[in-house]
């Protein structure tokens, strides 16, 4: 025989504790996680806000990035940084030196100086060839000077008192 089935619908369950607890416990985790997330956003927004602070600070005080130049006008910054470098030398200095150096047998023709490299060319004439020894002596006493070199002389046949012209050439070491 066959039992028969009761179907009630209506029938009230009781509640098991361990299911309350349970689902007591998951809405407080849920609430806890709500709490959670909220304090992080908070933190993450101030952090965010002294990073753009920061950004901004750094912007001010870090200088503008060099942007490229026209290459015209680059080479113009490049030639005016070389003329001043060449107005910078101690010229004074030089002068006095060479100065001190000459003498009534020696006339000074020319002068070139090559400041990048240091380089003294110096034209001059005299009349005795112990004159340009000499000359070329005193230079070579000089404290910033040195090396001195004769780098070419002729005698000037055209002029009746057979003057000698030369160039010398030398080291430049005055301090700047």
């Amino acid at each position: 025989m066959m039992r028969a089935l009761e179907l009630d619908f209506v029938q009230a369950r009781r509640v098991r504790p361990g299911r309350v607890l349970l689902l007591l416990l998951a809405v407080a985790a849920v609430a806890l996680t709500g709490w959670h997330y909220r304090q992080q956003t908070a933190n993450l927004q101030q952090f965010q806000a002294l990073a753009n602070h920061n950004q901004q600070a750094l912007q001010r005080i870090s200088p503008v990035s060099e942007r490229k130049l026209d290459p015209a006008l680059q080479k113009q910054i490049v030639q005016a940084n070389a003329t001043w470098d060449e107005l910078a030398q101690p010229w004074d200095a030089l002068f006095a030196e060479l100065e001190a150096a000459a003498n009534k047998q020696v006339a000074l023709l020319a002068l070139e100086v090559d400041g990048k490299k240091r380089l003294l060319r110096i034209t001059a004439e005299v009349k005795q060839r112990q004159a340009l020894l000499d000359y070329m002596s005193r230079l070579e006493k000089l404290p910033g000077v040195s090396d001195v070199a004769l780098q070419e002389h002729h005698i000037n046949l055209q002029d009746k008192e057979l003057p000698i012209r030369f160039t010398l050439q030398a080291k430049w070491e005055l301090a700047s």
